[in-house]
């Protein structure tokens, strides 16, 4: 899997639960994780338990010794069987297809656009719904060879003016039509040929 810088808020899948850190109390408390003790937290007689669980990154911060890699608190996502939070050096960490489109699909629906070219092999249906609804306008990360003009549909549904992201091949007079009844605006992107059939 291409390897992807790591950042809070992220899916990741633990590849390596030998780099869980069950003891880094200054690391904690910096983060504002105090709660050790809790049972909450992996430590050297269930790290194990860790290995391959998706877990969400609550908290990326250096290593006491700065030529190591950073360390990041992480929690085992809603709906795990058991629930954890734990460090562990983010190279135990990697993202997987699924985190990397649940990591995208969080961000739309907390209304944080990406910006950003989305690699085919990441795109889901769940992914181009939650762009829709969220923020239609990042349709244009999205290979148009992945879209249907039912997807297109739906965004100049919600903004016309969207026609201007939508490859010229792939206007065609339905859509042309949708966008300039929506939003007159959208008429300087219908193509030359079809803006007499769109106002008839």
């Amino acid at each position: 899997m291409k390897t992807l810088e790591l950042k809070v808020g992220d899916f990741c899948k633990v590849a390596n639960a030998g780099r869980i850190f069950t003891t880094y109390d200054e690391f904690a408390i910096n983060a504002g994780h105090t709660d050790f003790e809790d049972g909450r937290y992996i430590n050297q007689k269930n790290y194990p338990l860790a290995q391959d669980r998706v877990v969400r990154i609550l908290f990326i911060g250096p290593h006491k010794d700065e030529l190591r890699e950073p360390v990041a608190i992480v929690e085992t996502i809603e709906g795990d069987s058991e629930y954890f939070k734990f460090m562990i050096s983010i190279g135990g960490l990697v993202i997987t297809k699924e985190a990397f489109v649940n990591s995208i699909v969080q961000a739309y629906l907390s209304g944080i656009p990406i910006f950003k070219t989305i690699p085919d092999d990441y795109v889901t249906s769940k992914l181009i719904d939650a762009i829709i609804h969220k923020n239609p306008m990042d349709i244009q990360f999205i290979s148009s060879i992945l879209l249907k003009d039912e997807h297109y549909r739906q965004v100049l549904c919600k903004d016309g003016g969207l026609l201007g992201v939508i490859p010229i091949r792939r206007r065609t007079l339905e859509l042309c039509r949708i966008a300039f009844l929506e939003e007159p605006y959208a008429e300087k992107f219908i193509p030359e040929n079809l803006r007499s059939l769109v106002n008839s």
